[in-house]
């Protein structure tokens, strides 16, 4: 992606919003200050652009939108220009790396809140490794195509055990995982009793989903032997969601269903209408996103003032899917693996505790699952 040296000039005013937006999270004000200051700083930004569009491959406005989009409000069309064209990418030899994973990290969070497709994928990042001068898709290739399960210590160089390291490559696979769920996971039949292989058409969307997922599945077997036990709770949350996200297929369906950003009075007419069709929780499921809780709960323990951006959604996904396992696959046998809905309380009184201004809606969504009925 080619940018420009920074500005010698006097700060930009978008920038100055977006820095005020970011700091305001943290705000005795919280919420209702962010909002503010990023309407405003949204508004002035596009009417920069539409004054003088050269301003949106400046370096101060790519910061400036990159730190609006961190307080989770902004919309992905800010983010549109922004995407390289792929066929000068790989020509380029000096490259702002830093810019670049922030504005690729705000827009899977942003694609998780949403639900729709992220703008950009791990095929279209050249880039270095944080820690090292080793090639981003050579070191992501070989995290998640490499050995087998026998050679996993070999897999990665052994000076990689940077945090830095750690969540790109987790971003990678989450990545990838979004995109085969909206691309392959649409075509994929509902119906149960459905055939999960055909020895005639070896590429259905069925075994092909079920392929990569397991490539994924296998990336992150050896990203855990190379990085578990020195890694903080914050990023080992992100690894179980990872795991979460790839192992419960009816995920992405949960939000909506709860009423997240899509208010509806009565929350069993929202999911009436797939009566015909099965949710179907795992264990494995139910036991990710437990693991998601517990450490996301380390960070608060500790009395860690900041939080990672990703920690809001990940533990309120997580909360979903104990919700979808007592209340959508129902019965006694829901009820026994998960417990009552009062086990919601645990990820609502975590999200409470976390500064991000997205946290007020989704811990008023658990609330309203508890007193369901």
């Amino acid at each position: 992606m080619p940018l420009p040296p920074p500005s010698r000039e006097i700060i930009t005013p978008p920038l100055r919003l977006a820095q005020a937006c970011l700091g305001s999270v943290y705000t005795q004000k919280g919420s209702e200050e962010a909002r503010n200051l990023f309407h405003a700083g949204a508004s002035l930004w596009a009417v920069i652009v539409e004054v003088d569009n050269s301003e949106a491959r400046s370096l101060e406005m790519l910061v400036a939108t990159i730190m609006a989009q961190s307080t989770l409000l902004s919309c992905s069309s800010a983010t549109v220009s922004f995407i390289p064209k792929r066929e000068n990418v790989s020509e380029l030899k000096d490259r702002s790396s830093a810019p670049i994973w922030c504005l690729w990290l705000s827009d899977l969070i942003q694609s998780l809140h949403t639900g729709v497709a992220a703008n950009f994928s791990s095929r279209e990042l050249w880039t270095k490794m944080p820690s090292s001068t080793h090639d981003f898709h050579d070191i992501y290739e070989r995290l998640v195509y490499g050995a087998r399960d026998d050679e996993l210590q070999s897999i990665l160089p052994g000076g990689m055990t940077t945090p830095e390291d750690a969540v790109l490559l987790l971003m990678a696979i989450i990545s990838d995982a979004i995109y085969l769920r909206q691309a392959l996971g649409r075509l994929v039949l509902t119906k149960e009793g459905r055939s999960m292989s055909n020895p005639f058409v070896p590429l259905t969307p069925d075994t092909e989903l079920e392929r990569m997922q397991m490539q994924l599945s296998q990336g992150l077997d050896r990203w855990e032997s190379q990085f578990q036990g020195v890694m903080a709770a914050d990023v080992m949350a992100f690894y179980h969601y990872c795991r979460l996200y790839i192992s419960c297929p009816d995920l992405p369906a949960l939000p909506p269903l709860s009423g997240y950003n899509n208010p509806v009075a009565d929350i069993r007419s929202r999911y009436q209408s797939k009566a015909g069709n099965v949710f179907n929780i795992a264990d494995s499921s139910i036991q990710q996103a437990w693991q998601v809780l517990d450490y996301a709960a380390l960070r608060s323990k500790t009395g860690e003032k900041l939080c990672a951006i990703w920690l809001p959604i990940v533990v309120f996904h997580a909360g979903l899917v104990i919700w979808a396992s007592i209340s959508l696959v129902g019965g006694v046998e829901g009820r026994d693996k998960s417990g009552s809905k009062r086990s919601l309380l645990a990820f609502k009184v975590e999200l409470e505790g976390m500064p991000w201004p997205c946290c007020a809606g989704m811990a008023a969504v658990l609330e309203n699952l508890m007193l369901s009925d």
